[in-house]
């Protein structure tokens, strides 16, 4: 009998123990990106979600997947967008700054190990 209660409180204790070190505060990555296309110097961060964008000390979440409004919000404050424009995601600059974004999220995704 006690062999019998005795795995499920293992594994009880391994699930607890995995759950306890993944929701802890991850250590944030982030990388620099200077916009070839207007000279703004702007980081993306990531702790393992979504993430974020720092301009002038200032952060810009990312709210959904495709990080749309940060980058449009951003773009504006650094004047590289008037605040009436539209964000081109064709855009050598948008699809640059996307994919050091995704890069750092998967690295501060991986450095957590709770993928």
């Amino acid at each position: 009998m006690k062999k019998l209660l005795l795995l499920p409180s293992i594994l009880f204790v391994v699930f607890i123990t995995l759950t306890v070190a993944c929701s802890e505060d991850e250590d944030e990555i982030c990388e620099q990106f200077v916009s070839p296309e207007c000279s703004a110097d702007i980081t993306t961060c990531s702790g393992g979600d979504y993430g974020y964008y720092l301009y002038n000390e200032k952060e810009y979440y990312c709210e959904d997947e495709d990080c749309l409004d940060a980058t449009r919000d951003v773009y504006i404050a650094a004047g590289c967008l008037d605040a009436s424009g539209v964000l081109d995601i064709n855009s050598q600059d948008y699809i640059q700054l996307r994919a050091i974004s995704l890069k750092v999220i998967a690295e501060a995704r991986a450095a957590s190990g709770c993928n």
